[in-house]
């Protein structure tokens, strides 16, 4: 995969990946009629929209701190805890 001003050459599909695992998780999956991640993942790697598995599974780590649950988890698995100090 060719690399475009040191973006990857499926930049915005992989962060509408990454928004939608963070977002919905297993029901954005299910809606593309995968069962597992795993699967949805390689799928992604097979189809050339990702070089690794790993790659998908950092982008959904990014988006996870704007979709924190009460249980302070987003989609992906790292809790993230982002605290603003008000004034």
């Amino acid at each position: 995969m060719e690399s475009k001003d040191n973006k990857h050459e499926n930049y915005e599909i992989l962060n509408l990946i990454g928004y939608g695992l963070s977002k919905f998780n297993d029901d954005f999956i299910k809606e593309f009629g995968f069962k597992t991640k795993i699967s949805f993942y390689k799928y992604c790697v097979a189809n050339n929209i990702s070089e690794t598995v790993g790659t998908i599974k950092n982008r959904m780590d990014l988006f996870d701190p704007f979709f924190l649950t009460m249980k302070g988890r987003g989609g992906g698995k790292k809790a993230i805890f982002i605290f603003i100090e008000s004034t």
